[in-house]
C-alpha cells in the first residue's frame, strides 16, 4: 500500500497531484523514471527537466491555473510537458494523439487554453489562429535555465504558485461516443486519492515496470494506476511508439516489464500473437483490460494467452475504477466480472433508466464548463450516470452488460446492439460489426448490422439472423438490414462511432 493512501481522502488534502511523484526523488533520485526507446529519465533527471519547463511558462508569465494544452504522443515530451505544468500551477489539458483540428480547436476553445503544444506545427498554427492563442511550441514544452521565480502563493521551494487542494490540477478528455469531447476537471485532491486507491488495488511496488501501451492522455495509462500509479510507488514506466503484438513482446522482454494496459480489441490481437511471437513474457504479472465491453469468451482467450495474469479494469475519467484481484485464484471470477470497486467509499446503484449511478470521494461532480451536458449527465442528488448497464452482484463485484445507449427499441422491445454485435462478430467471414438502429415504418426502429466482412468472404442477411437464432436469443434481435463497410469508423477516443455507421445506412 502506498504511503499517502487512507479511506478518508481528507487526509491526504495538503498536496499537489505531481508531488506523488516528486515524494521518491529521496529514496531513488537515480533510478530510471521514464524509458523512451534508447532514451531515459531518472527521477532527478526528470525534475530537472520539469523544473526547466515549468521555469519557461513562469517567464513567459503563465498564472496560477492557466490551462495548457498537450497534445503529444508517448514519451518523455509528454512525461516532461506534464510534470512541468503542473510544477508551474498551470492545468495541462490533455487531448489524444488522434484527435485533429475539429477536436483540438474546440478543446482549446472550451478550456481557454493559454498555450498548446504538439508534434504538428501545421496544425497546432491553425488551432491557434481559430482560438487566438499566440503561444505554439512543436515537440514540447521549452526547458528554461535559471530559477523559477516563485511567488507568495509558491510552496515552500517555489513550485505550485496558488495550490489549492480542490482545484483543477488536470483536464482529461470525455470518453462518450457522442458530439465533440467534455473536459473532466480531476483536482488535486481527488486524482491523488483515485491513483493511491489504484496502485493498491493493482499491488504496485517500486518494483514495477509499467509498460504504456495506450496514449497516456488517456485516464487508464495515466491513472488506473498507469504512469501516476507506478512513479508515485517508486517504478519504472517504459512508452511503447505502437501497440504492435512484436514491438510490444520486444519490450515487455527487454525491460521485464510487468504491468501492461489493452483495450479488449488489442488484449485479443496480442493474445492471437502469442502463438508465432516467441519473445519471453515471463515477467508479466498483470494484464489489465478495460475500456470496452469485454466478454467472458474473450477474457478466458487473453487469460489463458499470459498465463492467467488478466485483470479487468471498468470504469470511466469521471471518477468510479472497478478492478478484479490480482493473482486471484478463482479464475472464473476474473473472466466473469469486472471486479469490485477500489474504494471503500464508493457507492453505486441502479437509475430509474437501468443505467449505473455512482458518487464517491474521486467522481466529479460536474464536467468541466458544460452545464448541459451537467444537467443531463448527474442526478438531483449529485450522483454522476455513467451510461453503463451493469449488474451488481451481492458480493459486490459488478458485470458490465452493455450501454444503455447503445440500444435499438424495435416494436417496443430493446435490443442491446453490443450484445448482438458479440454474437455476430461469431459469424464465420465477420472482420468487424457494428450494429446500430434505422428509423423503420412498422417497427419503429429497426436493427441493422453494420459488417467488416474477411478477404473473400460472402456475408449475407439470413446467415446472420441464423446465427442470432442459433445462439438462443429471441427472435426480435435478429438483424432486419445489413449494411457492409470497409471499416469501422472510430469516435476521437477510438471507440465505434454508431453515429457514422447510423449516417451510413441512412444514404445507403
Amino acid at each position: 500500500m502506498l504511503p499517502f493512501l487512507n479511506d478518508d481522502p481528507s487526509l491526504d488534502a495538503g498536496q499537489p497531484l505531481d508531488q506523488l511523484v516528486w515524494d521518491q526523488l529521496e529514496q531513488s533520485p537515480n533510478k530510471v523514471a521514464i524509458i523512451d526507446g534508447p532514451r531515459t529519465l531518472t527521477y532527478a533527471q526528470l525534475r530537472a527537466q520539469a523544473e526547466g519547463v515549468a521555469r519557461g511558462l513562469l517567464a513567459r508569465g503563465r498564472q496560477p491555473g492557466d490551462r495548457v494544452l498537450l497534445h503529444l504522443e508517448n514519451g518523455l515530451a509528454f512525461a516532461e510537458a506534464l510534470m512541468g505544468t503542473l510544477l508551474a500551477g498551470c492545468v495541462p489539458v490533455l487531448t489524444l494523439p488522434g484527435h485533429r483540428f475539429a477536436e483540438l480547436s474546440h478543446l482549446a476553445q472550451l478550456s481557454g487554453a493559454a498555450e498548446l503544444v504538439g508534434t504538428d506545427k501545421a496544425l497546432l498554427d491553425e488551432v491557434a489562429a481559430s482560438c487566438d492563442v499566440s503561444v505554439v511550441h512543436v515537440g514540447g514544452l521549452p526547458v528554461a535555465e535559471g530559477t523559477n521565480g516563485g511567488d507568495a502563493g509558491a510552496d515552500a521551494a517555489g513550485w505550485h504558485p496558488g495550490f489549492v487542494p480542490d482545484n483543477p490540477a488536470v483536464l482529461l478528455v470525455s470518453g462518450g461516443t457522442t458530439g465533440l469531447p467534455k473536459l473532466i476537471a480531476r483536482t488535486h485532491q481527488d486524482y491523488r486519492y483515485d491513483i493511491a486507491c489504484a496502485a493498491a488495488a493493482c499491488t504496485i511496488t517500486g518494483d514495477d515496470v509499467y509498460l504504456a501501451a495506450l496514449p497516456l492522455a488517456h485516464n487508464f495509462p495515466l491513472a488506473s494506476p498507469g504512469l501516476f500509479g507506478v512513479l508515485a510507488a517508486g517504478g519504472t514506466v517504459v512508452c511503447a511508439p505502437i501497440p504492435s503484438p512484436d514491438m510490444i513482446f520486444d519490450l515487455i522482454e527487454q525491460h521485464r516489464v510487468t504491468v501492461v494496459s489493452a483495450v479488449p480489441s488489442l488484449a485479443l490481437l496480442w493474445a492471437e500473437a502469442t502463438e508465432w511471437e516467441t519473445q519471453d513474457l515471463s515477467s508479466l504479472r498483470l494484464v489489465q483490460v478495460g475500456g470496452a465491453r469485454f466478454s467472458p469468451e474473450q477474457a478466458v482467450i487473453v487469460d489463458e494467452a499470459f498465463n492467467n495474469t488478466l485483470q479487468q479494469v471498468f470504469g470511466m475519467a469521471e471518477g468510479l475504477l472497478c478492478f478484479t484481484t490480482p493473482g486471484d485464484p478463482d479464475r472464473d471470477r476474473v473472466r466473469t466480472t469486472q471486479g469490485y470497486p477500489m474504494s471503500p467509499l464508493d457507492k453505486l446503484r441502479i437509475g430509474a433508466d437501468g443505467g449505473l449511478e455512482t458518487s464517491g470521494p474521486y467522481t466529479i461532480l460536474g464536467y468541466y464548463r458544460a452545464p448541459a451536458a451537467n444537467e443531463a449527465s448527474f442526478t438531483d442528488d449529485g450522483w454522476y450516470r455513467s451510461g453503463d448497464n451493469v449488474h451488481i452482484h451481492n458480493d459486490g463485484s459488478v458485470v458490465v452488460m452493455g450501454r444503455i445507449k447503445d440500444v435499438v427499441i424495435k416494436a417496443g422491445e430493446n435490443v442491446d446492439c453490443v450484445e448482438l454485435e458479440e454474437v455476430l462478430s461469431q459469424v464465420p467471414g465477420v472482420a468487424n460489426v457494428v450494429v446500430v438502429g434505422a428509423p423503420d415504418e412498422y417497427l419503429g426502429e429497426a436493427v441493422v448490422a453494420g459488417i467488416v466482412a474477411q478477404p473473400g468472404s460472402q456475408i449475407d442477411l439470413e446467415l446472420l439472423r441464423a446465427a442470432v437464432h442459433d445462439a438462443g436469443m429471441a427472435d426480435f434481435k435478429q438483424p432486419d438490414r445489413l449494411l457492409i463497410m470497409d471499416r469501422v469508423p472510430l469516435t476521437a477516443v477510438g471507440k465505434p462511432d454508431r453515429k457514422v455507421v447510423a449516417e451510413w445506412v441512412r444514404e445507403a
